[in-house]
């Protein structure tokens, strides 16, 4: 992971707003992380905006992508890509270009510190930061509260982005909608996330099978439904 450059922090005003946002982030992390001896599962949609074609608005590209995770283990589903990673190998699936890629996973000893490293992003993330807008939303079934966290000019262009709109239920305090508006970025303007599902305690199996098993047979052979697709499989050539 880059090194942070600590010595670009700018310290902003801060205010009661930027402590709820604060917990309100803590809470996001949290919610989507797996607990011991539980799977979770959940599902959000990422819509992008793109940069103008000469001058003209290119339509946004819409996806939604569906996850379950627990004890180490993960699958990821968008309606182009599949990943399928069991903590020894990863199965990748690339639908629009008909391909399956199996690996080895890296073993990393520093996995153990990418808490701290995700702390240290986020504490220096919000050190170049102030809260721009906090206010509430009232629609005819929901109360949301606004919160935007602007960056400043160093934060802008260490991290690539310019604001952060939250969304926040303003009843269970858990984040809706989570719209990111990039900084001088030629292949994207924003990308909003809007959560959509999520179970805490998923009961599932899924997670302890063999994942290769899904696409190959006995022989090491796709199965007929993937019989089109091409096979890298990188375990075989792999010294890991």
């Amino acid at each position: 992971m880059t090194k942070v450059p600590l010595q670009l922090q700018v310290p902003y005003a801060r205010d009661g707003s930027m402590q709820q946002l604060k917990s309100i982030f803590k809470k996001l992390s949290s919610d989507y992380l797996p607990v011991a001896n539980q799977n979770i599962y959940f599902k959000y949609s990422v819509n992008t905006e793109l940069p103008l074609v000469k001058g003209k608005k290119v339509p946004n590209y819409l996806t939604t992508v569906e996850v379950i995770a627990g004890a180490g283990k993960s699958i990821v589903k968008t309606p182009l890509l599949e990943i399928y990673n069991n903590g020894n190998y990863t199965v990748s699936i690339v639908t629009i270009e008909k391909s399956i890629q199996i690996a080895l996973n890296i073993k990393s000893k520093s996995s153990a510190k990418h808490p701290e490293q995700l702390k240290l992003l986020e504490d220096t993330l919000f050190s170049m930061s102030k809260i721009e807008k906090n206010e509430l939303i009232k629609g005819k079934n929901f109360v949301v509260r606004l919160i935007r966290l602007r960056l400043n000019t160093d934060g802008a262009k260490l991290f690539g982005i310019a604001t952060v709109d939250f969304y926040v239920d303003e009843k269970s305090q858990e984040v809706r909608r989570m719209k990111i508006y990039y900084y001088n970025n030629e292949y994207y303007r924003s990308a909003e996330y809007t959560f959509i599902k999520r179970t805490q305690d998923y009961k599932t199996d899924i997670l302890n099978k063999d994942f290769a098993s899904f696409f190959l047979n006995s022989k090491g052979q796709l199965i007929e439904t993937y019989k089109d697709y091409e096979l890298n499989d990188y375990r075989k050539n792999s010294d890991l």
